[in-house]
């Protein structure tokens, strides 16, 4: 086997190896489940939960407002962790 091909494969592997950290490595609670609870306790949010998604180019008015603020927020924050790290 080639010496070149060896080091290209083993530099594959650790690229697929990376790591990004994210919020819920450090103890914070993961997007996905405060979601979940969100739409436990809106009304708006769990009565949109049956209906089917909108037509491609149409808002989407299954969710409240907040629900859209909270994921900005929770983007924004794991914007900031991967960019600076556990600050």
């Amino acid at each position: 086997m080639d010496p070149l091909s060896e080091s290209s494969q083993e530099q594959e592997s650790s690229d697929t190896s990376l790591v990004i950290p994210s919020s819920s490595d450090f103890g914070d609670l993961p997007l996905y489940d405060f979601l979940r609870w969100h739409i436990s306790v809106c009304e708006w949010c769990n009565s949109g939960e049956n209906q089917p998604p909108p037509q491609f180019g149409k808002q989407d008015h299954r969710k409240c407002p907040e629900y859209f603020e909270i994921v900005q927020e929770y983007s924004d924050y794991e914007r900031i962790y991967i960019h600076d790290g556990n600050p």
